[in-house]
């Protein structure tokens, strides 16, 4: 999972595969998060529940595994547009 330093120069932007600790704690501890998808310049947000992993037998850096139907409103829209904002809280 990249994360893009919100300081950096966005003409050259730092692109950084950890993640603070205070964000792993809420990742950790939330329940539920917002995925925001778009399509057509259309925005679609949809309440998702999700599982944190800190890194797996596939990867060393962190993922958010969520799921959906392939027939889902996210799915479609990731097919054309695979940018993505989360919104996790607690």
């Amino acid at each position: 999972m990249a994360q893009q330093n919100s300081s950096a120069n966005p003409t050259s932007p730092e692109v950084s595969t950890t993640l603070p600790p205070e964000v792993i704690t809420c990742l950790q501890n939330a329940r539920f998060l917002h995925l925001a998808t778009s399509s057509n310049n259309t925005p679609h947000i949809s309440l998702m529940n999700y599982t944190y992993l800190p890194s797996s037998p596939y990867t060393r850096t962190p993922a958010i595994i969520m799921t959906t139907p392939p027939t889902s409103h996210k799915t479609h829209n990731l097919a054309s547009n695979p940018l993505v904002s989360l919104l996790v809280h607690d």
